[in-house]
């Protein structure tokens, strides 16, 4: 154990994997052996941060759910994306083409960091189901056939620079299917 890039943080080290004690954070970095060739000298080298938020947008995972169970258990994902901006009004189209139109689930997974320390209230629009968890904390929980105009979480301060995780799901029955994401802050 030591202490790590930015004093007080302390570290574990094993092999080529370090973990941050403080935050739970895995980094690991590793090269493979390098060769001569007659450009120079030629080797593969890869690094892993388990809490790196990645940028721009949210992680869609699109699931059909021909039973219309609005459950993700045992499902796997149909299609798989990256969505800057997690608003989207289908009406009575498909999100892509391995999704139905109608009875399907969508989980979006991503890091959001606040510019500035302040409070932020989340809010939704959907037509079905949605959930939105923020900072692993349940804030809105509609999981049930609607259309709905906006719904507010309770405001919470987030700090300026610090990633925080959002899990947005959500289902289409049948109909019109809508879903979005905002914030309200500063």
């Amino acid at each position: 154990m030591g202490v790590g890039d930015q004093a007080g943080r302390p570290y574990d080290d094993v092999g080529p994997v370090r973990v941050d004690l403080a935050t739970g954070n895995l980094a690991l970095r590793s090269a493979g052996p390098r060769f001569p060739t007659v450009g120079g000298a030629v080797g593969l080298g890869y690094a892993y941060n388990s809490l790196a938020p990645a940028p721009n947008g949210l992680t869609g995972y699109y699931y059909n759910d021909p039973g219309a169970t609005h459950d993700f258990a045992g499902k796997t994902p149909a299609m798989v994306r990256r969505d800057p901006n997690p608003g989207f009004r289908w009406y009575q189209t498909s999100p892509g083409p391995a999704i139905s139109a109608d009875n399907f689930l969508v989980r979006w997974t991503g890091w959001i960091t606040a510019p500035q320390t302040a409070s932020y209230t989340f809010y939704i629009a959907n037509d079905d189901g949605a959930r939105v968890w923020i900072n692993n904390n349940l804030v809105i929980d509609r999981w049930y056939d609607q259309s709905s105009e906006p719904v507010l979480a309770p405001a919470m301060t987030l700090s300026a620079g610090v990633p925080v995780a959002v899990k947005m799901e959500y289902y289409e029955h049948t109909g019109n299917a809508k879903m979005g994401l905002a914030v309200i802050g500063p």
